[in-house]
């Protein structure tokens, strides 16, 4: 055996086919194909949708609840402040 042949076995070992079914497309197979991918799309933007939905009703929670804190430490501070000052007209 040659050195030509010994690397051309070698080349030829790495060579990798992948065996495709050779598909009559006729117009009934390709609206059936399209059809099931549109289904796949929408169901896929729904679920995005419904995703999205949720992210902004948990933005809108956490919107109310900043808010909530937020009075609540003004309440806080108020009643602090008030109470001070009737501390002070005791004194």
């Amino acid at each position: 055996e040659t050195l030509s042949t010994l690397k051309f076995a070698n080349r030829a070992k790495s060579i990798k086919n992948e065996a495709h079914v050779n598909e009559d497309l006729d117009q009934r197979t390709l609206l059936r194909r399209y059809e099931r991918e549109l289904k796949r799309l929408r169901a896929e933007l729904q679920e995005r949708s419904r995703s999205l939905v949720d992210k902004r009703a948990l933005l809108e929670a956490e919107e109310q609840t900043r808010r909530a804190e937020a009075d609540r430490l003004a309440v806080l501070t108020a009643l602090e402040r008030r109470s001070r000052e009737l501390m002070r007209e005791k004194e």
